[in-house]
């Protein structure tokens, strides 16, 4: 019988549990953990947690509640824990013919890209290629290596002057010593850090990539009116967890209603870190802080560390875009309905940020 305190917040002895599966090494348990804190993957991440929920001793629908992810990818994943140990769980490498770029060379390769001093277009990473490591790519080659090294064709989003990376890194060094303050001040409740933030969503219409026959020109409403709400959202990237209010205005009242709605979630076996930004409604002196729920504010003009961000412009690209909006009631349920049938997996994959997971 196995007795552990998982990450998680669980204590289980096992005598329940569904999911024949043992300790194949004593310190499999430490490792795990440190490969779960690590993982940038949400799919290999999910993967490491399912073997040390079972290892906790939870049953096979429990752990399909916390991670939110199928019965068919939980037992495989449990079981080639199982079978084969943490090597179970990792990826098998496709084996096939050799890359022009040599597998030693893709970590400098990486950190040239990483250094650039501009945004790399894909002739650019071509002329890298063959002037720093003499191998000639295609275009689509040059495409295909990036996919593969886990790069994207995605749009830069602008940068304020302002920024102070310095801060940033300071900020980040400083959280995890925030936490540790948090958690010995309210050692009976489960301390989780939450990221928050508002996005204004309306009339004034955006577009977004449709599927279209290649050569076409597809057409889109883009509408050009003036109502709008604001879509105050919190989220756990650890969890999927989230509480959203759709509220008329940005500003202190509204806040404070949204700060009540995650106090209320939240309960009082939890303690609530909240992460957000610094605007003027979010330092009020007006704003009544529920007392289980600290704010952190992050560094001025830096909202790249705030996940939510990203959720934002993930909503406004897949499910909020190329449609026309008749009136502010439309509109309402419009949001709602996007915000309500938003899943758990959804929101781990799009606010997944490796360096939270020090917390």
């Amino acid at each position: 019988m196995i007795l552990w305190h998982d990450p998680f917040g669980n204590v289980a002895d096992g005598k329940d549990a569904a999911m024949d599966v043992e300790l194949h090494r004593s310190d499999d348990l430490t490792t795990l953990e440190t490969l779960y804190h690590r993982e940038r993957n949400a799919k290999q991440h999910d993967r490491y947690r399912v073997a040390l929920l079972a290892l906790s001793g939870l049953t096979e629908p429990e752990i399909r509640e916390r991670v939110d992810r199928s019965r068919t990818f939980i037992q495989k994943w449990v079981y080639a824990y199982r079978d084969h140990g943490v090597t179970g769980l990792a990826v098998k490498k496709q084996t096939g013919q050799p890359t022009k770029l040599p597998r030693e060379q893709e970590p400098a390769f990486l950190d040239m890209l990483a250094q650039a001093e501009r945004p790399l277009r894909g002739l650019d990473i071509v002329a890298i290629l063959k002037e720093s490591f003499g191998v000639i790519y295609t275009l689509q080659g040059a495409y295909d290596l990036l996919h593969r090294l886990e790069y994207a064709p995605l749009k830069p989003r602008p940068v304020n002057p302002k920024k102070n990376p310095d801060a940033e890194q300071q900020w980040k060094k400083d959280a995890p010593l925030f936490a540790q303050s948090i958690r010995r001040t309210h050692p009976d409740q489960l301390v989780e850090f939450w990221f928050q933030d508002e996005a204004r969503f309306g009339q004034k219409g955006c577009l977004s990539r449709v599927w279209a026959k290649r050569g076409s020109r597809p057409v889109a409403p883009l509408q050009s009116e003036y109502e709008w709400v604001y879509l105050y959202g919190a989220v756990n990237p650890e969890t999927g967890e989230s509480v959203a209010l759709v509220l008329p205005w940005a500003n202190t009242t509204m806040m404070q209603l949204h700060l009540e709605a995650i106090s209320q979630q939240a309960g009082a076996d939890r303690h609530i870190i909240l992460v957000l930004d610094n605007a003027g409604w979010h330092r009020s002196k007006a704003l009544k802080v529920p007392q289980n729920i600290t704010l952190l504010h992050l560094p001025p003009y830096s909202p790249e560390l705030n996940p939510v961000e990203r959720l934002w412009h993930w909503l406004k690209d897949h499910e909020f875009s190329n449609r026309v909006y008749e009136d502010d009631e439309i509109l309402l349920q419009a949001v709602c309905d996007m915000w309500n049938t938003l899943a758990n997996h959804r929101i781990k994959s799009v606010c997944h940020c490796s360096w939270t997971h020090v917390y």
